[in-house]
């Protein structure tokens, strides 16, 4: 791939694939934080459930209000139990629920399922003064993500306990780990990601595939146009460019086009329709350049209408082109199969025979020149026969080609001192 190509393609790769991968990544930013947030929720909604389950379950189980007895010997009594030295109730909820709860009374734990680095609970350690505000004296329900027990952080659903007397004495917490929730979280966010990233990669591959595809085509299309432009006008596009039913195969059928209006004003004479000077040199060139690569035989001719003056001082000059027109129409069908025939200038023609050896060039020219002399040419309902006289040599690689050129015009002057009609080799 050359700089020119590779230019294109990293900017067909900057406007499509980076593009596309940055907005990838924001849906998968967007994607994963929507899903965050929602088991944000989630965990608030199942914390607060059990909450209220706990709370409703003390209840039930230890019917009466909380109250504080002892001195040295603090306990917290529901109705007639000791609430604060039977942990058997919360202790199941931990094992069944895999969450931990608190009993406070007031701001201070006095039942709890955490435990510190050793194992011991974590009784009588207050609550930090922002939940104590909130649910203790604020009274009301509260969730947090950033709970700290003891320097671990904890999502965490604070309730508020009354007495009957609607006295706000404690509350009761159901708490979850952050890191483990964040794990959860993380586990089930992987597959999303991964399946995104795997969408984007084989998407960008996708892209890229078929973007070197259009650079190729590109490609193609810019190297036919290099041939056209460099003066190759029998140059052909590519099959698979000019057969494609989109835009690549319309500037293909366009260029083909140019090259064809380029051909008729570069290669064609005008008036005959046949290859004019410039193009017959050419292919003289290329002729001798084959004969010297592959050692095939060639033969050339120069030919001349005889007596075409005294043609356009009888009949006009109108006539002159009409007879030139039909004689060049003749001799490009007599050459189909043998090589080319060129306007080399007048009425005098150029016979570049590349596909046959000088002997059956010979043979050719001759019996062009008979279907000629035979030919008969339509003038304002007046029909007219001309003849021509060529000159042929053989064509030879170690000669330079005005100078076999003008061997062959040597020999047509020597026909035309003979009588005319007639070939000399």
């Amino acid at each position: 791939m050359d700089t020119h190509k590779r230019s294109i393609y990293l900017k067909f790769l900057a406007i499509i694939v980076f593009p596309m991968f940055a907005m990838g990544l924001i849906i998968v930013f967007i994607a994963t934080g929507a899903f965050t947030r929602s088991m944000h929720h989630e965990i608030e909604i199942e914390l607060a459930n059990l909450a209220n389950t706990v709370v409703d379950a003390y209840d039930r189980i230890y019917p009466g209000d909380y109250t504080l007895v002892g001195k040295e010997q603090v306990a917290v009594l529901k109705g007639d139990k000791v609430v604060s030295a039977n942990t058997e109730f919360i202790d199941g909820i931990r094992e069944k629920c895999d969450v931990h709860v608190s009993v406070f009374y007031y701001n201070t734990r006095v039942a709890t399922t955490i435990t510190d680095g050793k194992g011991n609970r974590l009784n009588q350690t207050v609550v930090n003064l922002k939940v104590e505000e909130d649910v203790v004296k604020g009274e009301k329900e509260s969730f947090y993500n950033n709970a700290m027990i003891d320097d671990v952080r904890y999502y965490a659903y604070y309730i508020p306990l009354y007495n009957s007397n609607n006295k706000c004495v404690g509350m009761i917490s159901v708490a979850k780990p952050y890191d483990e929730v964040q794990s959860k979280i993380g586990k089930s966010i992987l597959p999303i990601i991964i399946i995104s990233l795997i969408t984007m990669i084989v998407a960008a591959i996708i892209t890229m595939f078929y973007t070197k595809h259009i650079i190729g085509i590109i490609g193609k299309l810019r190297r036919y146009i290099n041939k056209v432009a460099s003066g190759k006008l029998d140059s052909e596009p590519d099959a698979d460019i000019i057969s494609r039913n989109d835009e690549f195969g319309d500037i293909a059928a366009s260029v083909s086009e140019m090259r064809n209006s380029l051909k008729e004003v570069v290669e064609i004479d005008s008036l005959t329709r046949v290859y004019n000077r410039r193009c017959g040199e050419i292919k003289l060139k290329q002729t001798i350049e084959n004969s010297k690569k592959q050692g095939i035989q060639f033969a050339l001719a120069i030919g001349d209408i005889d007596f075409f003056k005294k043609v356009n001082d009888t009949y006009g000059h109108e006539c002159g082109d009409e007879v030139l027109k039909a004689v060049a129409k003749e001799l490009k069908k007599l050459m189909v199969g043998k090589g080319y025939v060129c306007r080399w200038g007048g009425e005098e023609f150029l016979f570049i025979f590349d596909k046959l050896d000088y002997d059956r060039s010979l043979i050719a020219l001759n019996d062009i020149r008979s279907k000629i002399e035979n030919l008969d040419i339509d003038y304002n309902e007046t029909k007219m026969r001309v003849t021509m006289t060529f000159g042929i040599v053989e064509g030879n690689t170690t000669v330079e080609i005005h100078h076999q050129i003008k061997i062959a015009d040597d020999k047509l002057y020597v026909g035309k001192q003979r009588g005319r009609n007639m070939v000399v080799n």
